[in-house]
């Protein structure tokens, strides 16, 4: 969330010292890493990570979002398809 750039980073850990991606969840299954910075979901631009989060929640279990993704200088389209709250 301290990210000062456009879009969103994935931070390099999670809450409480675990993973920044989920093992085996949506985002590493897209291929997301730490690092990675996305720019857009559906086409549209992210500014921040408040704006990543404000269009995620706003789909359903299950809807498939492309997301932009930047690492290391080069722009790629993954798709991810959203998982619940509870881990799926």
């Amino acid at each position: 969330m301290d990210y000062t750039g456009d879009g969103a980073r994935v931070g390099t850990e999670g809450s409480e010292g675990g993973p920044p991606v989920t093992v085996g969840g949506p985002g590493a299954k897209a291929g997301i890493k730490a690092g990675d910075v996305i720019t857009e979901v559906d086409g549209r631009r992210v500014h921040s990570s408040e704006e990543l989060i404000v269009k995620t929640r706003a789909r359903r279990p299950g809807d498939r979002l492309e997301l932009t993704v930047e690492r290391a200088g080069k722009k790629r389209t993954v798709s991810l398809v959203l998982g619940s709250a509870g881990g799926s």
